[in-house]
């Protein structure tokens, strides 16, 4: 009990919950405008509560249609650019991205920029 109340003051101390959702927010962001690009393969669904979030990659813009053979391709360039990411859902269409609520803005802004060329239409 006394190290699960350590870990919940430093929490509290380290402002955590904040950043969680500030960190959320600005992947969110970012996540939004991919989704609207067309030189980018097609993203929809964002969701996740704070840091914890996810999208699917689908067939058409716009569309819901799942696309897992788009996420299995985009996890795998993004695995040569030195980012692991995770995929999930019914049909592998799902990209989840959690890190740590200690990244500093200018490393998570560099995995976006990662992911971001995973996401690119060659």
């Amino acid at each position: 009990c006394a190290a699960a109340l350590a870990v919940l003051d430093a929490i509290a101390e380290e402002g955590l919950l904040a950043r969680a959702e500030a960190l959320g927010d600005r992947t969110r962001a970012r996540l939004e405008a991919f989704e609207a690009r067309n030189d980018l393969r097609p993203i929809a669904g964002i969701r996740g509560p704070g840091a914890m979030i996810a999208f699917d990659l689908v067939t058409s813009r716009g569309g819901r249609e799942p696309d897992g053979a788009a996420a299995k391709l985009v996890t795998a360039r993004a695995l040569e650019e030195g980012l692991i990411l995770l995929s999930c859902g019914i049909h592998g269409e799902t990209i989840r991205l959690l890190y740590p609520l200690t990244i500093s803005d200018a490393l998570l802004d560099e995995g976006l920029d990662r992911l971001e060329d995973a996401l690119r239409i060659v």
